[in-house]
């Protein structure tokens, strides 16, 4: 599944549950997904244009309080027919993960030595905080969402045995 497919299922997924403005669904993503997501502004606003054009939902225009006008987007059927047609993909769907440091170890040969280890402690550094956030936010979330944070620590945690295994292999 393509990372435009995964920004259209979780807006049309939020738009299934209630209308929502841009900058809702943009809070949404960040509070719900936090480090889970690399979805940008622009990209969720470009999706949102794209969908709409689809027909997969409409804008409104609404008054909330005193603020201007702002454009609700709202569900379609068709949207709705889409958004379960991407679940059923995305649940089929089965990827090799691709990690950028593979790339550079296949090309290690050609690696500054002392730039290659300062950027793998950060890396390291950056897992480990990584695995805090999510043991943090799996007690706060509630089931089945607190099963998501259960798999980022999972795979952080394989992804800092791997570091542990490269820097032995590659120090010995």
């Amino acid at each position: 599944m393509k990372l435009i497919n995964l920004e259209t299922l979780v807006i049309l997924g939020f738009l299934n549950e209630q209308p929502l403005h841009g900058y809702q669904i943009l809070k949404r993503i960040r509070e719900n997904f936090g480090y889970i997501t690399g979805f940008t502004p622009q990209s969720v606003y470009y999706v949102l244009k794209k969908l709409k054009e689809k027909g997969f939902l409409i804008e409104k225009k609404k008054k909330i309080g005193k603020r201007p006008e702002r454009e609700i987007y709202i569900i379609t059927e068709k949207g709705k027919q889409e958004f379960k047609k991407l679940m059923d993909e995305n649940l089929e769907y089965l990827y090799r993960p691709f990690f950028n440091i593979d790339i550079s170890l296949y090309f290690f040969e050609n690696i500054d030595k002392k730039k290659f280890w300062e950027k793998i402690e950060k890396q390291e550094r950056n897992l480990r905080e990584i695995r805090i956030w999510a043991k943090r936010e799996k007690k706060k979330a509630k089931f089945p969402h607190s099963l998501i944070f259960s798999h980022i620590e999972k795979s952080v945690d394989a992804e800092i045995e791997f570091i542990k295994e490269l820097k032995k292999n590659l120090t010995s």
